[in-house]
């Protein structure tokens, strides 16, 4: 019986995940201001200023790390949900490989994106 409530719902998961859910919350405003501000400051801004501000190293590794805090929120988000509303096992963790899958994927596209960018 306690086996079978386990299944259901996310009321038994731990602080840890609620947690990473606020950090990378933090993350993604600080960086949504940051982008902000850049822009406002900025004024006119062109390609070559723009090229040349992206194909700095640091702001490279900080766009990543931005990425990976979205990818992060979003699986901790949809895990939720599918506890919440999913409550056959099997396809619930389809959908959440399903979901893993294509976080991922836009993981790698965007380290993709951020090494190869010049």
């Amino acid at each position: 019986m306690a086996l079978e409530r386990r299944l259901y719902g996310s009321r038994r998961t731990g602080t840890v995940a609620w947690l990473w859910q606020r950090v990378t919350a933090i993350v993604i405003g600080l960086g949504l201001l940051a982008l902000g501000a850049a822009l406002a400051l900025a004024g006119h801004l062109r390609y070559a200023v723009w090229q040349g501000v992206m194909a700095s190293f640091p702001v490279r590794i900080l766009l990543f790390l931005w990425l990976l805090a979205i990818v992060i929120h979003a699986y901790l988000g949809i895990e939720t949900i599918l506890k919440d509303y999913v409550h056959a096992p099997f396809v619930r963790l389809g959908m959440q490989a399903g979901a893993l899958l294509v976080l991922l994927g836009l993981l790698a596209f965007g380290a993709m994106v951020f090494v190869t960018w010049r």
